[in-house]
């Protein structure tokens, strides 16, 4: 049985649609030590990069690295959203 190719993407009538897509994959599964990394985008306009290991997410808001971006383990994240 043949694959179907992937639908084309929507372009958005604006440019402030919000845009989130995956940098890198380091782990298929299970998150490993280096975890994954989404660009954000509104428009065509970087807002920053978010970083998800199994441990912490980090928020780098423009082009700051990781280790100056804002830190939140886990637990922090889910008591923010409420459990």
């Amino acid at each position: 049985m043949a694959l179907k190719p992937p639908k084309p993407k929507k372009k958005h009538k604006t440019g402030n649609a919000m845009s989130v897509g995956m940098k890198d994959l380091y782990a298929s599964v299970d998150l490993g030590n280096r975890g994954v990394e989404l660009a954000v985008y509104k428009g065509s306009n970087h807002l920053g990069d978010l970083h998800i290991s199994k441990a912490k997410i980090i928020w780098c808001k423009g082009r700051k690295p990781p280790r100056n971006g804002i830190v939140k383990k886990w637990e922090q994240l889910i008591t923010f959203f409420g459990e």
